[in-house]
C-alpha cells in the first residue's frame, strides 16, 4: 500500500501545475531558439545563393575582360580601338558623308514682336478682316 501512495504522491508532483507550467516553459524556450536557427539557416541559405550568382557574373566579366586585353595586346585590336572610339584614319584614306536627301527641314519658329502676337490673335477672331 505505501508503494501505491508514493506512486501517487510522485504522479501527483509530475502532474502539479507548477510542474507543467515550467515544462512549458522550457517547451517555449526551446521551440523559440529552433525557430531563431531556423530563420539564421534560410537568411545564410540567401545569401549563398546571391554570393553564387554574384561570383558567377564576376568570372564572366573576368573572362570577357581577358579576352578584350588578348585583343587589345595585338597591333589589330589597338587599331581597331583607335578607329571606333576616336575615329582614327591611316594615312591616304579619306573620309565618306552620305547625306540622306530624305531628311526633313527643320523649321525655326519665326521671332515676332508683342505687337506682332497681338495683331495676329486679333486676326484669329476676324475682328480686323
Amino acid at each position: 500500500m505505501r508503494e501505491f501512495e508514493k506512486k501517487r504522491k510522485i504522479r501527483k508532483f509530475i502532474y502539479s501545475k507548477f510542474i507543467i507550467l515550467v515544462l512549458l516553459l522550457l517547451l517555449f524556450l526551446l521551440v523559440r531558439g529552433t525557430m531563431g536557427v531556423y530563420q539564421k539557416s534560410k537568411e545564410s541559405n540567401g545569401r549563398e545563393n546571391s554570393s553564387a550568382v554574384s561570383l558567377s557574373k564576376l568570372e564572366n566579366r573576368k573572362s570577357q575582360l581577358e579576352k578584350d586585353l588578348e585583343i587589345l595586346n595585338s597591333n589589330v585590336g589597338i587599331e581597331e580601338q583607335l578607329r571606333t572610339r576616336y575615329s582614327f584614319s591611316r594615312e591616304g584614306e579619306k573620309v565618306i558623308i552620305i547625306i540622306d536627301e530624305d531628311v526633313e527641314e527643320i523649321a525655326v519658329p519665326e521671332k515676332k514682336g508683342i505687337v506682332d502676337k497681338t495683331v495676329s490673335w486679333f486676326k484669329g477672331l476676324d475682328l480686323l478682316e
